[in-house]
């Protein structure tokens, strides 16, 4: 999406990632679940065979199973014009 520094683990970027698992069992997402401040998202309902284990930004881990360890460290970052 025209984003530098973004989509890609190498030397330079942001490494904001997630681990997942993969479960022997179908969940479904609950909002209860979500650690984020809105309590809506397109996948609440939805039965998944994967759990979230980790979400690292900037490199560095934010959340791990479920308990926040760091902040988040948003910055804003101007996209580019679209083109057709």
């Amino acid at each position: 999406i025209g984003l530098a520094n973004k989509g890609r683990l190498s030397l330079g970027s942001d490494a904001d990632f997630f681990l997942v698992e993969a479960l022997d069992t179908q969940h479904a997402v609950k909002s209860a679940e979500l650690l984020y401040r809105h309590p809506i998202s397109a996948y609440l309902g939805f039965d998944l065979e994967l759990a979230i284990r980790q979400t690292w930004l900037r490199g560095s881990p934010v959340i791990v199973d479920g308990r926040v360890v760091g902040l988040p460290r948003g910055r804003f970052i101007a996209g580019q014009a679209f083109k057709k």
